[in-house]
């Protein structure tokens, strides 16, 4: 049982969480906290078959869920039987991102210093699930140029310029080979699409999902493992705390401002602590220092 209040701080509404089991304490104690609702609390308070109120907070985002089948008794103090879980935490259009540079810079001068240089936050969510998917399947140890070359002749293969599972399905193998994929790519394409096409992967409701679920849906596709799923969490999807230890590049960034070792991923992984839970601001402001600095190499 969990006790739900309301409460005015300035003109925003809050949501009190408090658990009223003494056995919640543990998995709740992070949820003694208040946040601005996207829809206010109406009273008398009116349950449809799944109604989510969402509230945030500077570190992380939860859901209560209320269902018609599960017991709903307010009471004065506003009582209600419900069901919490974890909700992902994305890139939102109004996220205080500078807020969260912020924070960042506090806990890291190396970062700090990186951020004054490259400047405001660009990260936002990439296309669409499917799209992003078969690219980056195609990206695996290539280099940017050479995967963009080949990604260029794969979506000509399509009529609206970007692949979709039915399409996929019915191009002749030998077509995709021809665009420059190899022959192992091309059966984890295959079976990205057959899934998708069957609804085996149903990416409408993979996207309400948490960070782990989404990592263990996807890594039962052919060719997909830890860093194409690092790499739609952060890009596709706008995870805010993801950090893809596995991506060369991010180490490749990490070394050269950090001193670490290529391979030294524990060593990257204590360092991505500090950014915690904004793991993936960090991160995409160590891919853009990197390519200012080509850049300026290149010049």
């Amino acid at each position: 049982m969990l006790g739900i209040g309301r409460g005015f701080y300035g003109s925003s509404i809050a949501l009190i969480i408090h658990s009223l089991d003494p056995s919640d304490r543990g998995w709740l104690g992070n949820l003694y906290r208040t946040g601005s609702l996207s829809q206010s609390l109406s009273a008398p308070l009116i349950l449809f078959s799944r109604l989510i109120y969402t509230f945030d907070w500077p570190l992380t985002s939860w859901r209560i869920v209320l269902n018609r089948d599960q017991e709903v008794a307010p009471t004065e103090t506003g009582k209600i039987s419900v069901r919490l879980e974890t909700a992902p935490t994305e890139i939102r259009v109004n996220m205080n991102i500078e807020s969260i540079c912020d924070q960042l810079c506090a806990k890291d001068q190396i970062l700090a210093d990186v951020i004054d240089i490259v400047g405001a936050c660009t990260l936002t969510p990439g296309c669409s699930a499917f799209d992003f998917l078969c690219d980056s399947i195609v990206r695996q140890q290539l280099s940017k140029h050479a995967a963009n070359t080949i990604i260029h002749r794969f979506h000509g293969l399509f009529d609206c310029g970007k692949p979709t599972p039915k399409q996929l399905l019915a191009l002749p193998k030998q077509e995709i080979l021809d665009a420059g994929i190899s022959n192992r790519k091309c059966g984890y394409l295959i079976d990205l699409a057959h899934k998708t096409e069957t609804q085996q992967l149903n990416f409408a409701t993979l996207e309400e999902k948490d960070d782990c679920t989404i990592r263990r849906l996807l890594k039962e596709v052919k060719g997909i493992g830890d860093w194409t799923v690092d790499m739609y969490l952060l890009f596709g999807l706008g995870r805010v705390d993801v950090f893809p230890v596995k991506d060369l590049a991010l180490r490749k960034a990490m070394s050269a401002l950090y001193g670490l070792d290529l391979n030294d991923l524990e060593g990257a992984e204590k360092v991505a602590r500090k950014w915690k839970p904004y793991r993936s601001i960090a991160s995409w402001y160590m891919y853009r220092h990197r390519d200012l600095k080509r850049q300026e190499t290149n010049a």
